[in-house]
């Protein structure tokens, strides 16, 4: 039994992505890759206990290949959708989601949407200075952070992000007093713990 795939180009909003599902004959998986401008940003796995026919291993990778086509083009049109909506809650649940599938760019839009359309609580910001870190832009990371911290200086996570942040920077000992405030606010909050190691 041979290795195959499938590819293909899926547009949005000017924006162009590529699907790449294929079958991995050694780990009995069917992999579904998500690229953009030449790199991966999300993928799907799916493990087969037993090896079927080719047959029918070529129709569940089709399958596999066209839904998570359906699921990564429900996300994109759901953009499309919320448009004309007034309500922050949305664009923010939505931007949360793109986040989720590592289209942090995206998901910087629909939480700037929020702001936008009168979220006031810190959550806009913490989207944004998660996508921003991701993109490696630690500036607009940190002005995200700190708008974010000024709204809610107890929100635990926000200060971890922001020692995260530090470290890239090379700040450590900022970084290591925003993991400890963290823990502070949280002491059951594990992420900080690791980070702090980090730091030192």
């Amino acid at each position: 039994m041979e290795s195959f795939e499938l590819r293909e180009e899926i547009r949005h909003d000017g924006k162009t992505y590529f699907l790449q599902t294929s079958f991995v004959v050694e780990e009995k998986e069917i992999r579904s890759a998500f690229f953009r401008n030449g790199t991966i940003f999300d993928e799907v796995r799916k493990k087969l206990d037993e090896l079927p026919s080719s047959e029918l291993l070529r129709e569940i990778t089709r399958e596999t290949h066209g839904n998570s086509k359906k699921r990564f083009q429900f996300l994109l049109d759901a953009r499309d959708r919320l448009k004309s909506s007034n309500e922050p809650a949305a664009h923010l649940r939505l931007a949360q989601a793109l986040a989720r599938r590592n289209l942090h760019e995206e998901a910087i839009a629909e939480a700037e949407s929020a702001l936008g359309k009168g979220a006031t609580d810190s959550t806009p910001y913490m989207i944004t200075g998660t996508a921003w870190y991701m993109l490696g832009d630690y500036d607009s990371a940190y002005e995200a952070v700190k708008t974010g911290i000024g709204i809610s200086p107890d929100y635990p996570d926000i200060h971890n992000l922001l020692g995260r942040i530090y470290l890239k920077r090379k700040m450590c000992r900022s970084a290591v007093d925003c993991f400890r405030r963290a823990i502070n606010l949280n002491l059951y909050y594990g992420e900080p713990y690791l980070n702090l190691i980090r730091a030192y």
